[in-house]
């Protein structure tokens, strides 16, 4: 059941990398904030909140699903890290770059955010999969 659930955040974990570790060219801007930064803030909060949901639905691991939250927000920041000094270490085509991290962080903690507003209390605490779950109907007799 691990695999079922944390599959496509795996893959997407390898396309960020794919995407951020491979030469850009001209990326169009605005004056406010540039696509770059926008794009790293829209696939950070997409990658925290399918590493939290599919850790959270997973039951082989019981420490990472009671913790994953946690573990979803922490590995993303230091995904993120981690990818940064690589970009300004590895590779020469791109540099690393602090505003990129703080984009970064910024896409998790709205990830955060979606994922509470989501799943609500309930599912930050208990987990996502309890509430859909198939349950009998109770007998008919009750009523």
């Amino acid at each position: 059941m691990f695999w079922r659930h944390n599959l496509l955040p795996l893959v997407l974990t390898l396309l960020v990398s794919l995407l951020c570790l491979t030469p850009g060219g001209d990326m169009p801007g605005s004056p406010f904030m540039s696509f770059d930064k926008l794009s790293h803030a829209a696939f950070f909060m997409l990658l925290f909140f399918q590493w939290s949901v599919g850790l959270r639905k997973q039951d082989r691991f019981k420490w990472w699903r009671r913790h994953s939250f946690a573990l979803a927000f922490f590995g993303c920041l230091a995904y993120g890290a981690l990818l940064e000094l690589m970009q300004g270490l590895a590779f020469e085509s791109r540099s690393g770059d602090w505003k990129d991290l703080l984009a970064d962080g910024i896409g998790v903690a709205a990830g955060a955010v979606f994922y509470v507003v989501l799943f609500g209390k309930d599912g930050f605490r208990l987990g996502v999969s309890h509430r859909y779950r198939w349950r009998p109907r109770r007998s008919i007799e009750r009523f």
